[in-house]
């Protein structure tokens, strides 16, 4: 069942306010201490498993190098030092979570502002240095018909959240969270209403979440073929059971991830993660002339500019077909 989160009232922030003035002197207070307090406020904003994604990389980043500094004494160079870290190769961080870190740290520094912390929160704005468009790691047809050979009739349930994701694009996480009773066989189509992923909770420790998905457009009716409609009839099994785990309780996202490295195994194909399952299923859309409005709602993207940019890189030959079009 999706959770019920709980929203902010007009008095929780006044709330931590008066706690954190109460203490005898604000300088005593350590980024340990604020990175609490945000992580409290931040509890009562926004989904969970954001919560548990800031919460883990302030665990694991932020903390270990900038949470013993007491608040009113950080300085510019104390966080210029720990982003350049954080960007350095040594670290091996893709631009993606070097950003999410550097966010993480501003708007902690941003909320540490009334309570001594003198640090600019704009000094955590990191400029990329390259502006080249992202790549989707994809498998070859080759690769692809190598896959489905070792899933064969996907006799077990893990097999399917393999088979589902090259065939519909489905997230790993929202293959973990389908349930039966969200295939609607007579109209159909897919609905994809949960997701699942392991979070940190306020004690540090991981636990399940069942969840809804990440975002309004994430929250969407795939359409399924006659074909794979049929294949999956023959599967069925009850709609309060898990598509992927076989069970009332749904397959973890990290075992559902290393089955996939089991079949690619078994299969000879090279390594590669779950993800390109769904790239893979992108990029054959595109080759097959979907339109990028129509994939960007199939794929559950909040912006179709993150398919155009993904997905969609025109050859030159295209371009130069379409230029002589116009004469």
């Amino acid at each position: 069942m999706p959770s019920t989160l709980v929203r902010a009232t007009s008095t929780r922030p006044l709330m931590i306010r008066t706690r954190l003035a109460s203490h005898p002197a604000v300088a005593t207070f350590t980024m340990n201490d604020i990175i609490d307090e945000w992580l409290k406020y931040e509890e009562s904003q926004i989904k969970i498993s954001s919560v548990s994604t800031y919460r883990a990389y302030a665990k694991k980043q932020i903390r270990p190098v900038l949470g013993g500094i007491p608040a009113d004494k950080l300085t510019d160079t104390d966080v210029s030092d720990f982003l350049a870290t954080v960007c350095s190769a040594d670290k091996g961080f893709a631009k993606k979570t070097v950003h999410l870190i550097a966010n993480i740290l501003k708007q902690v520094l941003t909320f540490g502002k009334k309570y001594g912390v003198n640090v600019d929160p704009d000094i955590c704005n990191i400029r990329s240095k390259s502006s080249s468009q992202r790549t989707a790691n994809t498998l070859t047809g080759e690769e692809q018909e190598k896959i489905l050979e070792a899933l064969g009739n996907c006799d077990r349930p893990s097999d399917l959240a393999i088979f589902l994701s090259l065939k519909i694009g489905l997230r790993v996480g929202e293959l973990a969270g389908l349930q039966w009773g969200d295939i609607d066989f007579d109209a159909g189509f897919l609905n994809v209403r949960r997701t699942v992923e392991r979070i940190y909770n306020a004690d540090g420790i991981t636990e399940v979440y069942i969840g809804e998905p990440k975002s309004e457009s994430s929250r969407r009716k795939v359409p399924l073929s006659p074909g794979l409609l049929k294949f999956l009839e023959e599967h069925r099994q009850a709609d309060d059971i898990y598509v992927t785990s076989g069970s009332i309780k749904p397959q973890e996202v990290a075992t559902l991830q290393k089955h996939f490295k089991v079949v690619l195994r078994h299969a000879g194909v090279r390594d590669i993660n779950f993800h390109a399952l769904r790239h893979t299923f992108a990029t054959r859309c595109v080759e097959k002339g979907f339109d990028v409005k129509s994939l960007s709602m199939i794929l559950g993207h909040s912006d179709v500019s993150i398919t155009l940019n993904t997905y969609v890189h025109p050859s030159m030959e295209n371009l130069r077909n379409m230029m002589q079009s116009l004469e």
